[in-house]
């Protein structure tokens, strides 16, 4: 559905979000060619990218420096911290379409005394055409730390 609809819309000034099955190169390759830019989730079916992004925050590189944002919530009984950190150390080495960073996001949520901590794991098209710095602030809805 979205390969048949993108093509058709005016994407320039918008961001187009998309959980792992939109992560693709030729929907990347639609949206920016459309002037918009993109933000996908990446899993297990897109493995050499998600290994490269795993890797890079598992083992930064020497030098390496993650833009860290923090957001704290709450909402009833249910307390979030949301950790997003982006890199842009692999935009010249991945081969995917308009690459402005990849992201890392850890949320711990606590209920009720249990806590639970996810990782998951993005790219995104942000940050590139003479853009300086990254997305992260503007990803994560809140200032740098």
């Amino acid at each position: 559905m979205a390969r048949a609809l993108l093509p058709s819309l005016d994407l320039a000034g918008w961001l187009v979000t998309g959980d792992a099955q939109y992560c693709q190169r030729d929907l990347s390759e639609t949206v920016t060619d459309a002037g918009g830019e993109y933000l996908w989730a990446v899993k297990e079916h897109q493995p050499t990218l998600l290994e490269a992004i795993t890797t890079l925050f598992a083992v930064p590189p020497p030098g390496e420096r993650s833009r860290r944002v923090v957001r704290r919530g709450r909402h009833g009984d249910r307390e979030e911290v949301r950790t997003l950190l982006a890199s842009v150390a692999l935009n010249d080495y991945l081969d995917w379409p308009a690459l402005g960073q990849v992201c890392r996001v850890e949320r711990q949520v606590t209920r009720t005394g249990v806590t639970r901590h996810e990782v998951a794991f993005a790219v995104t098209s942000l940050a590139r055409r003479g853009r300086t710095g990254t997305a992260a602030p503007s990803l994560a809805g809140t200032r740098a730390d």
